[in-house]
């Protein structure tokens, strides 16, 4: 049976706030242009993205707290924070819940005292994100054979690099481009920095897709069960928009980036004349528009039984 809608629209929250979390950290440390003084500063939205993706982490994990805390106790959604010390208290579920929710404020805490972060910070957003990766993976399905179990392990760095893949794009789209358009940052600078973010997302495309075909192999069973199952339609759904975002991320790699990188070399048109720059932003919300469905599909998985435990 499918999930409720409501509990699929939690999950896409948590996952939406960790892949901010995944892309900001990548952001930080590497789409943003090093030649730029006071470069934080310079990308003010970026403090505003973290801010909601720890919202996004901490609404998303209260309300999977009661949902699996209903499921523990048998009890309805309602009635479920009067079990929540127990399961909080008794349970592993309650253990990495804990965890995660102390990484969360601890990065609360760090965004508080530093609006532009310092390096240690910004290696702390990409820690924290793999963290929190991982108590989703050893709460979930693949964590079902222990926490560090190769599933789950496989898992880990499927969400990791999954979330890393479309939070780059998030925050490339909406905290970077922005503000290197206009001839606020040079060109040269403006297209190391898109290169930076192709190959990048290159990298945790291969990862995705490797750690993705082992967790469709353990998880699913067979291959007619790809067609026969609710959990095996659902991972072809999203498979489907997974190949829409290669597509795209194809396009910009090939097309879009080559096109920044002339536009940026001598003799180029004037800075403001980013033309270029404007395409590839287009481009870069459409993906994060595909990126989106594509979390509220994994939110669904996790939370359908896999074809292969029937």
């Amino acid at each position: 049976m499918y999930p409720g809608a409501t509990e699929t629209a939690f999950v896409t929250l948590d996952l939406f706030g960790l892949a901010l979390l995944a892309g900001l950290g990548a952001a930080w440390l590497w789409l943003t242009p090093r030649r730029i003084p006071h470069v934080h500063a310079a990308f003010p939205r970026l403090g505003l993205l973290f801010g909601i993706a720890l919202a996004a982490v901490f609404i998303g994990g209260v309300f999977d707290l009661l949902m699996r805390t209903a499921a523990l106790a048998d009890l309805p959604l309602r009635e479920a924070w009067r079990m929540v010390p127990r399961v909080l208290a008794g349970s592993d579920y309650g253990t990495f819940w804990i965890l995660r929710t102390a990484v969360l404020a601890v990065l609360l805490l760090l965004w508080l005292w530093w609006r532009s972060p310092p390096a240690p910070v910004r290696s702390a957003v990409a820690v924290a994100a793999v963290l929190i990766a991982f108590t989703v993976s050893a709460t979930g399905h693949a964590g079902e054979d222990g926490p560090f179990g190769v599933l789950a392990i496989s898992n880990t760095l499927h969400v990791t690099a999954g979330c890393l893949w479309g939070g780059m794009v998030l925050a490339y789209a909406f905290g970077v481009a922005p503000h290197m358009r206009g001839g606020r940052v040079p060109p040269a600078p403006v297209a190391e920095s898109a290169a930076h973010l192709s190959t990048l997302a290159g990298l945790a495309l291969a990862v995705v897709l490797a750690t993705g075909i082992y967790n469709a192999w353990m998880l699913v069973g067979s291959v007619q069960a790809l067609w026969t199952t609710d959990y095996g339609r659902l991972l072809l759904l999203k498979l489907l928009f997974v190949a829409g975002m290669m597509s795209a991320g194809f396009y910009n790699r090939y097309f879009a980036v080559p096109a920044i990188q002339a536009w940026s070399r001598p003799p180029h048109l004037a800075p403001a004349a980013d033309a270029p720059l404007g395409r590839f932003q287009k481009l870069l919300r459409a993906d994060a528009a595909i990126f989106l469905v594509i979390l509220v599909c994994a939110a669904a998985l996790g939370n359908t039984t896999p074809a292969a435990h029937l």
